[in-house]
């Protein structure tokens, strides 16, 4: 894939994500970009406001945010592998991850999805952190039980989400994979593996390089967004500028 297409569209998604986490913890302050309606939102309880769906005339993007209560940093370090039960795919995935999905997100995203199919309207489907781990979960159950057979994915300081059978199985198929990774970032290298529960990354890795001073501001997404956002700063400018207050990239974290 050309890189300059993949930065440009790393530059929007990571926006997208960021909207959805700013939407949880501020709804007064999110922000769509302009051509695009506020379709459906994703979560209930205290996993409320887990992501979004977003849709224009010509495409659907699904934004995922990232953890942001302590019921969901359990959920991550639950790290028993349990078999993935949408498809064909085979393979385990982290329990955790799999129960949000299932009991949270899965039966809204795919009645909207149902809802919101038409012919030659493409599916973007995007997350940081925790968020990146639904984006992967729900692309394979996307791809085996919607119209939409082939979603674009890309996710951002994701971490693992299931064992190499599974990975594989992502790999072939989701055709377009972008997984972009702070080099100093520590939650792309978890899970741990350890006996009985194996944990591979799917593919599409795009490393970027951010320094900061904690761990927590290397995994922000804001920081991943300003950080492509120097790849191509004329594009930055241009989209920003078309989408005002969509980007941030004047916000600190």
């Amino acid at each position: 894939m050309d890189r300059q297409l993949v930065i440009r569209r790393a530059i929007f998604l990571s926006a997208a994500s960021y909207q959805a986490m700013k939407r949880y913890k501020s709804r007064s302050g999110f922000v769509l970009p302009q051509g695009y309606t506020l379709l459906s939102t994703l979560g209930s309880g205290e996993d409320s406001w887990f992501g979004c769906i977003m849709g224009s005339d010509k495409r659907i993007v699904v934004a995922f945010r990232g953890t942001e209560n302590s019921s969901e940093m359990m959920r991550g370090l639950d790290f028993t592998q349990v078999v993935f039960p949408y498809g064909k795919t085979g393979g385990r995935t982290h329990r955790g991850y799999m129960e949000l999905y299932r009991d949270t997100i899965r039966t809204p995203l795919l009645k909207s999805l149902r809802k919101f199919w038409t012919s030659g309207r493409s599916l973007w489907v995007t997350g940081h952190s925790l968020g990146g781990a639904m984006a992967t979960l729900s692309a394979v159950d996307i791809a085996a039980n919607s119209k939409f057979k082939q979603p674009l994915v890309y996710t951002f300081g994701s971490p693992k989400v299931g064992d190499p059978v599974f990975a594989a199985a992502f790999d072939r198929t989701i055709e377009h994979s972008v997984r972009v990774v702070n080099t100093n970032d520590l939650v792309p290298q978890l899970p741990p593996s350890m006996e009985g529960s194996i944990y591979s990354h799917v593919k599409g890795l795009v490393e970027i390089t951010i320094h900061r001073s904690n761990v927590f501001s290397n995994h922000h997404i804001l920081q991943y967004h300003r950080k492509l956002a120097e790849l191509d700063p004329s594009y930055a400018e241009a989209m920003c500028g078309t989408h005002p207050g969509f980007c941030s990239l004047d916000k600190k974290a």
